[in-house]
């Protein structure tokens, strides 16, 4: 009904929500009932030049299983020409740090988005040509097309492109 589309569920609290219009990040702490935007107030202010398209967090401590990490969300957004970027924030949306390259333009047409829920800064991203890793929050990216040499993966526009991620338990 507020045009908002979804991003993001909680792991653990079915009632905190993110989701985006096509300026804002919003939180909802009821289920969705009542939202509070949540502009972007970095540096780089990157949701001006970006729109999000997807969102995953870390919700566990790997170190402490008990412990929640809520606030550890990781955020996936393309440009007007199709490049991407991936951003961390560490206080729930408030300010956002790049963690891709800044580059223009940007190779990266992202398309899918995931974390390991354990681990802050292991991330992995699709864009339409492969698979591109990072175990250390973005310091350093790895890409991998291995397996999908046969498969017709056509160029950025995203027809025919890696559009999902799925992580198994044993990485």
């Amino acid at each position: 009904s507020e045009n908002l589309r979804p991003l993001l569920t909680h792991a653990f609290d079915p009632n905190v929500v993110y989701a985006t219009d096509c300026n804002w990040f919003y939180v909802s702490n009821d289920g969705g009932n009542s939202w509070t935007q949540k502009p972007d107030l970095s540096p780089e202010m990157l949701w001006n030049n970006y729109m999000a398209e997807v969102m995953t967090a870390v919700f566990v401590d790997a170190n402490e299983p008990t412990v929640l990490i809520s606030n550890s969300i990781y955020a996936g957004g393309l440009s007007e020409n199709g490049s991407g970027l991936v951003a961390y924030s560490s206080d729930g949306g408030d300010t956002w740090a790049r963690i891709t390259p800044n580059i223009a333009p940007s190779p990266f047409g992202l398309t899918a988005l995931a974390a390991d829920p354990f681990t802050i800064g292991r991330i992995w991203f699709t864009d339409p040509q492969g698979v591109w890793y990072t175990p250390d929050s973005g310091a350093s990216w790895q890409f991998s097309s291995e397996g999908l040499e046969d498969v017709a993966i056509s160029d950025r526009e995203g027809e025919g492109a890696l559009n999902t991620l799925a992580l198994h338990p044993s990485e």
